[in-house]
């Protein structure tokens, strides 16, 4: 049967693992100097060597002829812990066997010695995915394991990891490896199994790869699969459903130029086409750092402030388009949003020069164009910038989110949590609705993080966006009520604010601290006073302006 190349070429020893030098030469002096710790962790992305390097170090303080901390692969404990069949090599797979009874039964195992090697090695593949229950029993065999046990726990999620899981650990970063030197290493390969590649299609596998050494040589194998001649960058474009660098910058200057329509139908074509959408937007990504590198180092480049604009919106929002079950809406949705806010910022940019222009004589009329239409304003002695908040100011917002966070915990389950999670994805058919589609948009950006029998604790990524929505909380709880048919509240924090609470949360049901249920605080909206100019302004410019 024939082996996929990333199994092939799968390091045995610590030698032949590429790019984590430093934890490499720890963990090799660590054997040679019997300094074996009872548990380890390894973090970061994937395919950077966690799991490869869990083996070979499981592998190494078993055998019983290591060399300079590598495992010699022909004693007998070596052979033993090669086979899959090994007793005292155990690997699980957090993400199908997180549940309590599960790590339960691994410490009514532990105990009893090792058939055959002399450590009985744990390998816990994507830990964060253990529930708290799970983590809590986990604690208890971590605070007192047996001699003969050792432990390594692999994540690519380390902050969702307990910290008393992490004090209890040795804790490795896994740091993503360098374009160069998968380059190199895909280039050993190619010549290994007599592979005609490109040395551009080389360059475009170490850049797409994002680090993983796993899934770049996962691609030059797909490649080789396909192509049985030379692969080119024809090849790897047609594979990949990718576009061409002309493509791209159609893209990019339909974005730029704000064509609503004519972007559509471009995204449009390359779903219709087969066109791999995600791997699209993770090109233009590239090719957005490329022009603004090259408008930098002096190259002349237009518009390079929208063009980092841009970027920095795809950049932020790629881990979300990755997890959106219908990409193409939400890529359609961020781009235009995207167009909305630059053709606002330019409004606004014309209507700042205008001021500026003005403001020099403080006794003259001054006037304000927009769309042939003027408003006089007499002996203004001070220039102010006109912004309307959407929604209305939350006066008691820290003590009502604080009440409504202690009030989910009080009554929080993972089948309501189950509930909305489904409830959101019904709400993305709303996504493009002509009245409330922006509030869809605003809600779905969030992640949902606690639900209880009446209340959702949902947080945003930057704080900025966290207290936006706090503003139009009202408007947000209505428009959920009219789609979904419930009556939910919401307390909006950050993804900062909410680590921190997670933690206190996870640190009271250890200590039985119970959370109790608590008056709800009433909303207090500061009142809405409006000017006769503010007035006049509004019905003439909508909602386009804002007035603070």
């Amino acid at each position: 049967m024939y082996q996929a190349m990333y199994r092939k070429y799968r390091p045995k020893i610590f030698g032949d693992v590429f790019g984590q030098d430093k934890i490499v030469k720890t963990l090799s002096n660590a054997i040679k100097s019997d300094r074996i710790s009872h548990a380890y962790i390894f973090y970061g992305p994937r395919g950077t060597g966690k799991t490869t390097i869990a083996k070979i170090f499981a592998r190494a303080i078993n055998c019983e002829n290591n060399t300079d901390g590598n495992p010699c692969n022909s004693c007998k404990s070596c052979e033993i812990s090669n086979e899959k069949e090994c007793v005292d090599i155990i690997e699980i797979d957090a993400a199908s066997n997180n549940g309590v009874d599960e790590i339960r039964e691994l410490r009514n195992k532990i105990n009893f010695v090792p058939a055959d090697l002399k450590y009985k090695v744990y390998i816990i593949d994507e830990v964060h995915m253990l529930t708290i229950g799970a983590f809590n029993a986990l604690l208890k065999t971590l605070e007192e394991p047996p001699e003969h046990a050792v432990f390594i726990l692999a994540t690519t999620d380390f902050h969702k990891v307990p910290e008393t899981i992490v004090s209890r650990c040795q804790c490795f970063e896994f740091n993503r490896i360098s374009e160069n030197t998968i380059k190199d290493r895909l280039s050993e390969i190619s010549k290994f199994e007599k592979i005609n590649i490109d040395e551009e299609v080389i360059d475009n596998i170490a850049n797409f790869s994002d680090g993983g050494m796993r899934d770049a040589i996962g691609m030059l194998d797909k490649l080789a699969a396909y192509e049985n001649k030379k692969i080119t960058m024809t090849t790897f474009i047609d594979l990949n459903g990718l576009i061409t660098e002309e493509g791209l910058k159609d893209l990019t200057n339909t974005i730029i130029a704000g064509n609503n329509g004519e972007l559509l139908k471009i995204i449009n074509e390359f779903n219709s086409g087969g066109k791999n959408i995600i791997q699209i937007i993770t090109q233009e990504l590239f090719y957005l750092r490329n022009l603004i590198v090259s408008g930098y180092l002096g190259g002349k480049v237009d518009n390079i402030l929208k063009l980092q604009s841009l970027a920095n919106e795809i950049n932020i929002n790629m881990e979300k388009i990755k997890k959106s079950n219908n990409p193409k809406i939400f890529i359609e949705i961020l781009l235009l949003n995207y167009i909305s806010k630059n053709n606002q910022k330019s409004t606004e940019s014309v209507e700042n020069t205008l001021g500026n222009n003005i403001s020099q004589d403080q006794n003259i009329s001054r006037e304000i164009i927009f769309d042939d239409k003027v408003i006089k304003k007499e002996d203004e002695t001070q220039k102010k910038d006109f912004k309307i908040n959407n929604g209305k100011e939350l006066l008691n917002s820290s003590e009502l989110m604080e009440n409504r966070i202690n009030n989910t915990f009080a009554t929080a389950s993972k089948e309501f949590l189950n509930e909305m999670k489904e409830d959101f994805e019904r709400l993305r058919e709303h996504s493009f609705d002509q009245n409330n589609g922006y509030l869809v948009c605003d809600l779905l950006e969030s992640s949902i993080r606690a639900v209880g029998s009446e209340i959702a604790i949902i947080s945003y990524e930057f704080p900025s966006l966290a207290i936006k929505n706090i503003n139009q909380l009202e408007k947000l709880e209505k428009m959920y009520y009219k789609y979904i048919n419930k009556e939910y509240k919401f307390a909006i924090v950050s993804d900062d604010e909410w680590n921190k609470l997670k933690k206190e949360y996870i640190s009271n049901i250890k200590n039985n601290k119970k959370y109790v249920l608590q008056e709800e605080i009433k909303p207090l909206y500061k009142k809405d006073k409006k000017s006769d100019i503010i007035k006049e302004t509004t019905d003439l410019f909508g909602d386009i302006v804002e007035i603070d």
